[in-house]
């Protein structure tokens, strides 16, 4: 009888648990609180492909990202100009090995998607490294953000990084208070760009607010009238050895002694970008451009500078007996500059010739004669 009593008494409290857990089951009983979690977002580098893609994170910070494995090859390129035909690059592959962050060049282009988690996470808040702030909703979640600049803090360093996007949602679900945190990282290349006019990745220090810009080549002649052929060349460029010209070309200058009947040859042999100058010569300076190049500066030894453009691209400069005795061991070089812009890449050229110079013989228009008036 007794053990009959005790297996009623363990059957009436097991249904008795069974009713409590079941009302439990029936009723939340919503007691309140405070969760935080992650706003879930994605960004994605559209300058550079969907491949430069991550997802949120609520860790803050990026040496704790985990692990990944993605290569992105670009072309890179030098701005630089020869004739107009050549901008070098290099071939490189952008490394992506962190989950949770982009790599991002200036002046690129990310979308930003907002991926609410419920119902009630309705907007979330985000800042971008540059101090730029958006906000995201439901209804629209999604907007582009353009890395162009930098804050205006002195604590921010290219090399050093800047903060991480950073997006905040609060709101309720219930008595329940919710704060949710996300980050994407950003590796900032702060000397790589964009450039929109020609869609090419060029290597500038964009950072500064300036336009990309790169070094070219100015084409002029020189044409010694008075010598006569061949005393002529070209200019050249020292960091572009396509410019450098190769010859030997001897130049013959038949001289009086005094202004006696006797008749020497004076004979020089000219080599590379470099012409013979003697006394009371007259030199002609002709611009040669190309691409964008609308005119050019030209500077003379005698403190003259020359303004030669594409309708007017020639001069010819006088050169006295006196001024080529003072130049011989003075001046070996005359040089030209030339700025121009094209797909919004600033050139700035530049070209120079080397002057041999003879102060002992000059030329006598009257006579029509070369003198040597050391004899």
């Amino acid at each position: 009888m007794k053990t009959l009593y005790k297996i009623i008494s363990k059957i009436v409290i097991f249904c008795v648990m069974l009713s409590l857990v079941s009302c439990a089951e029936d009723k939340f009983y919503d007691v309140g609180g405070y969760v935080t979690g992650t706003v879930n977002f994605k960004a994605v580098n559209m300058s550079l492909g969907s491949d430069d893609m991550a997802e949120s994170t609520n860790v803050e910070s990026s040496y704790q990202l985990p692990d990944r494995d993605v290569n992105i090859p670009i072309q890179i390129y030098y701005p630089s100009s020869v004739n107009g035909l050549d901008k070098t690059y290099s071939a490189t592959n952008i490394e992506l090995d962190k989950e949770s962050e982009i790599w991002c060049g200036g002046y690129n282009e990310v979308i930003i998607t907002f991926i609410p988690s419920c119902p009630e996470e309705k907007e979330a808040t985000f800042t971008m490294p540059d101090g730029q702030s958006f906000k995201a909703t439901i209804e629209n979640p999604t907007f582009i953000w353009t890395m162009d600049s930098f804050p205006d803090n002195p604590y921010y360093r290219p090399y050093m990084g800047l903060p991480p996007i950073k997006a905040i949602s609060h709101y309720f679900k219930g008595k329940t208070e919710y704060y949710n945190v996300g980050y994407i990282y950003v590796f900032i290349a702060f000397n790589v760009r964009l450039n929109p006019e020609d869609n090419k990745w060029y290597y500038s220090h964009w950072t500064t607010g300036e336009p990309i810009s790169g070094n070219g080549y100015l084409k002029f002649t020189v044409e010694n009238l008075t010598v006569g052929n061949p005393d002529n060349c070209i200019s050249y460029n020292p960091e572009f050895s396509e410019t450098y010209v190769s010859r030997s070309d001897k130049v013959i200058i038949p001289f009086h002694v005094s202004y006696t009947d006797q008749v020497f040859e004076y004979e020089e042999t000219l080599t590379g970008n470099e012409f013979l100058l003697c006394g009371n010569s007259e030199i002609k300076f002709t611009f040669m451009p190309f691409d964008g190049q609308e005119q050019m500066i030209l500077n003379l030894p005698d403190s003259q500078d020359v303004i030669l453009t594409k309708e007017e691209p020639s001069f010819i400069w006088f050169v006295s007996q006196e001024d080529a005795r003072n130049y011989r061991y003075r001046v070996s070089e005359i040089s030209g500059q030339s700025s121009y812009t094209k797909d919004g890449i600033v050139f700035d050229c530049s070209g120079k010739v080397k002057m041999n110079t003879v102060s002992e013989i000059y030329y006598d228009k009257e006579l029509g004669i070369f003198i040597n008036s050391n004899w």
